[in-house]
């Protein structure tokens, strides 16, 4: 009889690893055969795969590409214009002594202009252009009133000038600008929420292979006390035989056994459906994949946590966590939307101001020689108010609704930083009870492993019942169960606390910052569209320079 691992012929050890080689062989081979992954292997593997960075990846490019073009308002504009008239009309008798006593004024003109127009960061339009006309009328070549002769043909006029429209108050100091700044704090709340994703999906995937491993090993567990069960129901049915044991003892062994079964049974299923959320999360979904059986060989270890204070983790928290870097830059958009509301509570009050050279001539090369010379110049200064007859109600709700909405996203940070406030304290309080939990229950794991040694020693000479073997194994048992469960918990309370310091993706070696994530999605555009090949060749270089960092960055 035995309980443990006894003694065996040299022989039967070599005949026992032959048989194991062999069949662990016959498995490799097979479509379901079982994979060792490590966790560092198992986060590389998803942070090449999930597709909830990729969107991550996308939505962070796609709020660039809106920020480029905010500031593409201050781009200058090239305009063209060109215009057909032909005016017939009959002329009054004013019209008609005025116009060399013509009964009627038919005109055909070629009208055609160019500009560069710009907004200016002040609100302002700047408009630089020039124009050409050819007036071609019959009072041309008619008698002329004036010194006798006749009018001249088909005139050019041109004009070339400079105009501007600056508005004072509403629409002034800034207020251009609103648009550009609200885009570029969207595009640093894109690239937090990229940072929360990616601290998402990897404490995610760092808790699923624990809970993996806790699966698996407590399947070990149930498997070493169905054994020990086992042995003691066939050892209980010697002794009844000899009329050293009744029925009832062993009915109660079977009833034990059996629940150990169902608890192993249980246990075994956790196990496929935690190895299938890993499989989930790093998507993989092939064929292949779904018949792979995946077995964590990393075991939680218990990192040093002297150093660990509360002040530290507080400080980290105000410079990299996610949430609140956002709330603030929340605080930051709601501010902008409140002073440009407050502008728009303005009257309307616009300087323009313009000055330019006209000239005409029968051909446009004379025409434009007036404008060289400069001696036709015209020049215009003037303001225009504009004041809604009831007042601006619209303007003055939308303010206050900002006001109050400003106020909300202050709030919103303060209440935040409270929450990781405590949320660090409670983190920390769990890392050092887990800590402190793992060495007692290893200490009782130990005394029970002592004393079911002792009593089963005891059993064999018929010192105890098997009752107090069952009820030291199953203490056994759980002891294991709970050292375990320790010991997760407490890689879940480091995970807690790096999130909330936001020190999760730098204490791997896997965080990135905005201009070397926009530098390397530049290649997505690349081609026509995002497609499959760019968002590979995208994934490849970022694998290639920030590669997840070995697990002794972790501990």
């Amino acid at each position: 009889m035995y309980y443990g691992t006894q003694s065996i012929p040299s022989f039967g050890i070599v005949l026992l690893l032959l048989l194991v080689c062999s069949k662990a062989h016959l498995r490799a081979a097979e479509p379901g055969a079982m994979e060792l992954l490590s966790l560092d292997d198992y986060l590389q593997r998803v942070l090449d795969h999930n597709e909830r960075l990729q969107i991550a990846v996308l939505q962070t490019e796609a709020s660039e590409q809106r920020l480029k073009g905010a500031k593409s308002i201050f781009n200058p504009e090239f305009v063209a214009n060109y215009q057909f008239e032909d005016r017939d009309r009959p002329n009054t008798v004013q019209q008609a002594r005025a116009l060399s006593n013509l009964a009627q004024f038919d005109q055909e003109n070629h009208v055609s202009s160019s500009a560069i127009e710009s907004l200016v960061p002040g609100g302002g339009r700047v408009r630089l252009g020039y124009s050409l006309s050819r007036l071609d009328n019959n009072l041309q070549g008619a008698p002329s009133l004036f010194g006798g002769g006749t009018n001249p043909g088909a005139e050019y006029v041109t004009f070339a000038g400079l105009s501007i429209v600056q508005p004072l108050l509403k629409g002034a100091w800034g207020a251009s600008m609103t648009q550009t700044r609200l885009a570029a704090q969207d595009s640093n709340l894109a690239f937090q929420d990229y940072r929360r994703e990616m601290m998402r999906v990897v404490s995610r995937a760092e808790t699923l292979y624990w809970d993996l491993y806790y699966a698996q090993q407590q399947t070990q567990f149930l498997s070493e006390s169905v054994s020990v069960t086992e042995n003691l129901l066939n050892d209980t049915r010697v002794k009844q035989t000899v009329g050293s044991a009744s029925e009832l003892d062993i009915l109660e062994v079977e009833s034990a056994l059996a629940q150990r079964r169902t608890q192993l049974q249980d246990a075994e299923q956790a196990v496929v459906e935690n190895a299938n959320r890993l499989l989930s999360l790093s998507s993989s979904d092939t064929e292949s994949d779904l018949n792979l059986r995946i077995q964590a060989v990393d075991s939680p270890s218990l990192s040093d946590v002297a150093g660990y204070n509360y002040i530290t983790f507080r400080m980290a928290a105000e410079e990299a966590n996610p949430d609140l870097l956002a709330q603030r830059v929340e605080v930051i958009r709601q501010k902008i939307r409140m002073y440009y509301a407050k502008n728009q509570r303005m009257p309307q009050l616009d300087l323009s101001a313009d000055y330019g050279l006209n000239g005409i001539g029968s051909t446009p090369g004379s025409s434009n020689e007036d404008i060289e010379r400069g001696d036709f110049a015209s020049w215009a200064v003037g303001l225009e108010l504009r004041i809604p007859f009831l007042g601006s109600s619209r303007a003055r709700y939308e303010y206050e609704a900002v006001k109050l909405e400003h106020r909300q996203a202050e709030l919103g940070l303060k209440s935040m930083k409270t929450e990781i406030s405590n949320g660090i304290k409670t983190a920390l309080h769990s890392i050092k009870s887990t800590h402190a939990s793992v060495s007692n229950h290893e200490k009782v794991v130990g005394f029970y492993q002592n004393l079911l040694s002792t009593q089963l020693e005891r059993f064999e000479v018929g010192s105890i019942d098997n009752q107090e073997v069952l009820e030291t194994e199953e203490e056994l048992l759980e002891a294991k169960i709970q050292s375990l469960l320790a010991k997760v918990l407490f890689r879940r309370a480091i995970l807690q606390i790096q999130i909330l310091s936001g020190k999760l993706l730098s204490d791997r070696g896997i965080e990135i910052s905005r201009s070397e994530l926009a530098d390397k999605t530049r290649l997505l555009l690349a081609s026509d569209g995002v497609d499959s090949a760019a968002y590979e060749n995208f994934r490849q270089s970022l694998r290639h320079e920030f590669r997840y960092s070995p697990r002794s960055a972790r501990d």
